[in-house]
């Protein structure tokens, strides 16, 4: 799994560097590696194809970002519920704010 990982980032930073160098040209040979590790030559892409494919992988990783958010808010949600059931039923948080209030010098 981690091979294919490697070989997928390697095409993407491949396009990238094909895509600058040959930015003025209106079509872009892309480079690619065949699973021995060699690298050849795939046909060659026009601009519009190669912008389509740069915004396609921008929106998988603007996805990727949106659900590690997502689960973020839902891991800090669900702390918060816990320490709500906990403080309605026991008063120990209030004990823990009063003990770092009396260590800290705090006046609340």
């Amino acid at each position: 799994m981690g091979k294919k990982t490697k070989n997928k980032k390697l095409k993407r930073i491949l396009r990238a560097q094909a895509l600058a160098s040959n930015a003025q040209t209106e079509s872009v040979t892309v480079l690619a590696t065949d699973e021995n590790g060699e690298i050849k030559s795939t046909p060659a892409v026009t601009k519009q194809e190669a912008e389509v494919i740069q915004v396609s992988e921008d929106k998988k990783e603007v996805r990727h970002e949106i659900k590690k958010i997502l689960i973020t808010i839902a891991v800090l949600v669900l702390i918060i519920v816990a320490v709500d059931l906990v403080n309605s039923r026991t008063d120990i948080i209030l004990k823990i704010g009063q003990f770092f209030a009396d260590k800290l010098n705090l006046n609340l």
